[in-house]
């Protein structure tokens, strides 16, 4: 027979998994702590804390539609664009009624900004990727589009550059380009699909 002790580890377990191991209050610092993860850039550990909110029923009970938003903005800040287009999806699907609350709209306008400041930088890498067409050899004109890939958040054209950086010449300033992958691989996390596939192509340019 299993003893108590196995009991409450065994409803210790249920507990936390359902979000009764939570208070309220606790709840909340997730939350804000998210929200504070996104704003400086820690993507990875935003999308972690949201999308363990969205597993305690009794927080989505009344939070669901402010946490969606709130994933979706961290992952088009992360630069997982089609992530944040499936969340926002998820949200107008599941919470259309809560979509005029003010906390709501307020994210969802911060992300509607990030999705028309993305098109506005895209048109910039646009016009230095036609630069770089005239010169395809320049690694030097190739990382400058990557470190303004990767300062206005565009994260999948900063990676796609670095990569072809190392195909010309893995050496370049020094690896730079390596050491410039690993920390936008650092920054996103290692479960966002744009490392995963990353990771990929790196590892067939250095092996």
């Amino acid at each position: 027979m299993p003893n108590e002790q196995v009991f409450e580890t065994f409803f210790g377990t249920l507990e936390k998994l359902s979000g009764l191991g939570y208070s309220p209050e606790q709840h909340q610092q997730i939350y804000l702590e998210a929200v504070n993860q996104i704003n400086t850039k820690n993507f990875a550990d935003a999308i972690k804390q949201l999308k363990q909110l969205m597993e305690s029923e009794h927080w989505i009970e009344g939070h669901g539609a402010k946490t969606l938003a709130a994933l979706s903005w961290a992952y088009i800040k992360s630069g997982d664009k089609n992530s944040a287009i499936q969340t926002l999806q998820d949200l107008q699907n599941k919470y259309e009624k809560d979509l005029e609350q003010d906390d709501v709209k307020l994210i969802v306008q911060e992300v509607q900004k990030e999705f028309d400041q993305k098109a506005a930088e895209t048109s910039k890498l646009d016009e230095m990727m036609q630069k770089l067409e005239n010169n395809p050899e320049n690694n030097d004109l190739r990382l400058e589009i990557a470190q303004y890939a990767i300062e206005s958040g565009s994260y999948e054209h900063a990676i796609e550059t670095l990569l072809d950086i190392m195909k010309i010449d893995r050496n370049f300033q020094n690896k730079v380009a390596n050491k410039l992958l690993l920390d936008v691989f650092a920054k996103l996390g290692a479960t966002n699909p744009l490392v995963i596939q990353g990771r990929k192509k790196m590892q067939k340019i250095l092996y």
